[in-house]
């Protein structure tokens, strides 16, 4: 479903003289698996596996997806892009919130999968109840996200 977009977002990056972020090792998505059950109590969605399989994190134009771990933005050697556990770890903090896996933001909105419907879903960040738009999967998340960071 975004592989279309990923590849238009890549057409971009080249004209500009980046790459997309390489594709997560099946060594970091194994870590991934184990550290979302253990430190999160979740399992990782295997759309979310799917699109980290392409690019480990995603950064255009204000929207990011995170990466499967801490992982250097392609094409530096000093600046990083923190993981998916970590950002939960953060944002999961206050109890009310563990009902939430987040994927990801833009500069208003964040990603989310609330657990308890399964459902993906673009909130605003203030005030969080506002949910804008409503995915069955993540992929149509991802699809949004993509469409929204090329517009």
């Amino acid at each position: 479903m975004f592989n279309d977009l990923l590849f238009q977002v890549t057409a971009l990056h080249k004209k500009f003289g980046d790459d997309l972020q390489p594709p997560a090792t099946e060594e970091q998505i194994t870590n991934l698996i184990i550290k979302a059950k253990q430190i999160l109590n979740i399992e990782i969605p295997q759309s979310y596996i799917d699109f980290i399989k392409i690019t480990n994190g995603y950064n255009w134009n204000g929207v990011f997806i995170y990466p499967s771990e801490k992982t250097l933005y392609s094409g530096t050697s000093d600046k990083y892009m923190a993981g998916i556990i970590d950002h939960n770890f953060v944002f999961r903090d206050p109890d009310n919130m563990k009902d939430f896996l987040l994927f990801g933001e833009d500069d208003l909105d964040v990603f989310v999968r609330k657990i308890s419907t399964g459902y993906y879903e673009v909130r605003d960040r203030v005030p969080f109840s506002n949910v804008y738009y409503t995915f069955n999967t993540f992929a149509e998340l991802a699809y949004y996200a993509l469409k929204k960071s090329l517009s």
